[in-house]
């Protein structure tokens, strides 16, 4: 199996979603993590949420705890949030290219509008 660094390197913007999850499941294993339950994946998925959440109040100026200074960007948390929705998805046995695009032809013909 290749090394984490050498799977970091694989990573490339014209990587298909499918080649994506694949790519993270390689990871996934390397790092040592395929031991963990579907459950266990999700609660680290909805702390990550969290933490997404967190610095996103700081960006936009509300008030935080910043005693502990641990918050990071943005940027960080949401790619935290799709490596784990990833992990969670390939241990439930989804490919989530296939399902995004399913439930994306459920949307065709709906309207989206806010209430007056």
């Amino acid at each position: 199996m290749a090394s984490y660094k050498e799977l970091v390197k694989k990573i490339d913007a014209k990587q298909s979603l499918k080649s994506l999850q694949s790519l993270r499941e390689e990871m996934w294993h390397e790092m040592g993590f395929d031991d963990e339950t579907a459950a266990q994946t999700l609660l680290l998925l909805v702390e990550e949420v969290g933490e997404l959440a967190k610095a996103t109040r700081k960006q936009i100026g509300m008030k935080c705890d910043t005693s502990k200074g641990n918050y990071t960007e943005i940027s960080e948390e949401a790619a935290d949030v799709f490596n784990l929705l990833l992990d969670f998805c390939t241990i439930e046995g989804v490919d989530l290219f296939d399902a995004f695009k399913a439930k994306s032809e459920k949307h065709i013909g709906r309207v989206w509008k806010k209430e007056a």
